[in-house]
């Protein structure tokens, strides 16, 4: 997981984003609550991997604004197949 998040240099506040981003659309979709809890700690359990501690650059693209158009553009496959994958 480090390794190939490593160049993408995504910070602390990326990753907010990212699991925000990730609550709203299980939210949307009306994901039980229990299910709900898991899949944000098991997204929340990758920030020591994923997290580079550094803060963004200048010219780098944010990641954050990538993330949020993949989640948007999947959301409807991403759910349940996220979903299947914690049963």
């Amino acid at each position: 997981m480090e390794d190939s998040h490593r160049d993408l240099r995504i910070t602390g506040t990326e990753q907010e984003a990212f699991t925000d981003d990730l609550s709203q659309s299980l939210d949307k979709f009306e994901i039980p609550p229990l299910k709900r809890s898991e899949v944000l700690a098991k997204v929340q359990g990758t920030g020591d991997a994923i997290v580079a501690g550094l803060q963004s650059m200048t010219g780098v693209p944010s990641v954050c604004l990538a993330s949020r158009a993949w989640l948007q553009a999947l959301a409807p496959d991403f759910v349940p197949s996220l979903l299947s994958n914690l049963a």
